[in-house]
């Protein structure tokens, strides 16, 4: 009984932490929040003296012309009082000068675009509640086993489990479930295709070096580069995008840049002793829960901070002797679990956000895996040979 008891108060102890821990974040959230107010209202409050100052001045120009004018008419009206002929000789009409008016004042105005403010979007960016931890299955099973076509599925990209999008042996992106598909607007194959948390499609498209963006079928171009090749791409929490790149030149130079928007904010290419972080080539990436970019290395997952210093690298647990460990994909899940899909073994290798091994899935029959990706329910999606396997890992 007395277990029971202290069970129940660790559980009410844990439930007032993690609500202590909400309204800390809420306090932090209303603070930028408050702090963005301030910073605009201070823009307008900057404007309006401006402005005021543009206004004053040239209330200032236009009282001088008009003492001026007073001036002049009271002479004139000396002028017509006065029978001194050189007086009269010496006037000079001034008419001249006030006929050319102050310019009209222009002053600059602002106005305030609010945008639709969503819910989803804003508790994404509040955060989550999620367990603490999950029970593996004892042995995870294929929940689905969806037919695409001979060459597609190189690459699958899903956030909900109401469908996912692949790369088509047509050259276009499909929505599997629906069958919508969007095109690139080279007509080629794009390298990579990532999910944006608003749901737009991202692509990299090597034909012509470009970074693009998908909103409602409409393409934008956000990046076009001239010395790099841009590959894998996914997209962060903070809505940017992180994209693998290489030189293309025979040295083979790597490097992750980070993207908000077209702009540039972050490149990674140098280890602390001045090395490439990659030894053998660069692959897919994902930005963990905890910031952590995580990157295939092909003989090895190296996994960064968001700073991008090194924090870790797994090479592999030697379970299959016969084979070297090959990562060629890699995910996370809603735990900030790392899930490498094993090219050599085919299987998928489970780690912690730390590096430690956890488990394998070696019983879903996979071929020819290319791609893996996990929904918001944590349901992992791979590419295998003309399909997708939906694969189902935990309680």
């Amino acid at each position: 009984m007395s277990e029971i008891s202290v069970r129940e108060a660790e559980i009410i102890e844990h439930s007032q932490a993690l609500k202590a821990n909400l309204k800390k974040q809420g306090r932090l959230l209303h603070r930028e929040i408050d702090t963005i107010i301030e910073k605009m209202q201070s823009e307008i409050d900057d404007m309006d003296a401006q402005n005021i100052a543009a206004i004053e001045k040239h209330k200032g120009v236009i009282n001088s012309t008009i003492n001026e004018i007073c001036k002049v008419i009271q002479d004139l009206k000396k002028l017509l009082d006065s029978n001194d002929v050189s007086f009269i000789s010496k006037y000079k009409s001034r008419n001249e000068n006030f006929r050319k008016l102050p310019p009209k004042l222009a002053v600059s105005s602002l106005k305030f675009e609010p945008r639709i403010i969503h819910s989803d979007k804003l508790r994404e960016l509040f955060g989550f509640i999620s367990p603490s931890d999950r029970e593996f299955l004892s042995v995870p099973f294929i929940e689905a086993n969806v037919i695409t076509d001979p060459t597609s599925s190189t690459s699958v990209s899903c956030q909900n489990n109401e469908g996912f999008w692949t790369i088509c042996s047509d050259n276009s992106i499909r929505f599997q479930t629906v069958g919508r598909s969007i095109c690139t607007k080279t007509g080629k194959r794009p390298a990579d295709i990532a999910l944006t948390r608003y749901g737009d499609i991202v692509y990299t498209d090597l034909s012509d070096r470009s970074i693009n963006n998908v909103t409602n079928s409409k393409t934008q171009l956000l990046v076009r580069l001239k010395e790099w090749w841009p590959v894998y791409v996914c997209s962060t929490s903070s809505g940017d995008l992180l994209v693998t790149m290489n030189s293309g030149s025979y040295e083979r130079r790597n490097k992750i840049v980070r993207y908000n928007g077209s702009t540039e904010t972050q490149s990674i290419q140098w280890d602390e002793k001045g090395g490439q972080f990659t030894d053998n080539g660069i692959g897919p990436l994902i930005e963990n829960r905890n910031l952590d970019i995580c990157v295939v290395d092909r003989r090895a997952i190296v996994v960064l901070n968001a700073d991008g210093k090194l924090r870790f690298r797994y090479s592999g647990r030697s379970v299959y002797k016969d084979k070297q460990f090959m990562p060629i994909g890699i995910t996370t899940d809603s735990l900030g679990r790392i899930l490498a899909l094993d090219f050599a073994s085919k299987s998928i290798r489970i780690l912690d956000q730390d590096g430690n091994f956890l488990r394998f899935i070696d019983n879903c029959s996979l071929e020819n895996p290319s791609s893996i990706c996990v929904d918001s329910n944590d349901n992992i999606y791979v590419s295998d040979v003309n399909r997708v396997k939906k694969i189902q890992y935990y309680k």
